[in-house]
């Protein structure tokens, strides 16, 4: 997360907090819920299945009008799994066809 905003809580979805590191990147991570066994079903032509996950979070940043400083949350996919193959995908380049699981941009 942006420095600036700090992690509160979970509000819903099918995941749960699994670490917070406050103190260095400021890093979020989530784990899926002990019953959320359902994975989002394949693209299919028009049909785009999707999950909402939903956190509370602190602003913690003072207003700089001077700057026109702008807080970015950035968020990525560190792993995946594949249930027709039964693998789960971490780092293995186009075993996704969408997406490369733990690439993490770059931002500041």
């Amino acid at each position: 997360m942006p420095t600036g905003l700090k992690f509160s809580k979970v509000i819903s979805g099918n995941f749960e907090l699994d670490s917070y590191d406050s103190t260095g990147n400021n890093t979020l991570t989530l784990k899926r819920k002990a019953n959320n066994t359902d994975n989002l079903a394949a693209y299919k032509s028009g049909n785009l299945s999707s999950e909402i996950i939903e956190i509370e979070c602190e602003v913690t940043a003072t207003p700089d009008t001077v700057n026109e400083k702008i807080l970015t949350n950035v968020a990525w996919i560190s792993e995946e799994f594949d249930s027709e193959s039964n693998i789960t995908i971490t780092n293995q380049n186009g075993a996704d066809r969408d997406s490369e699981p733990s690439t993490k941009p770059k931002c500041k």
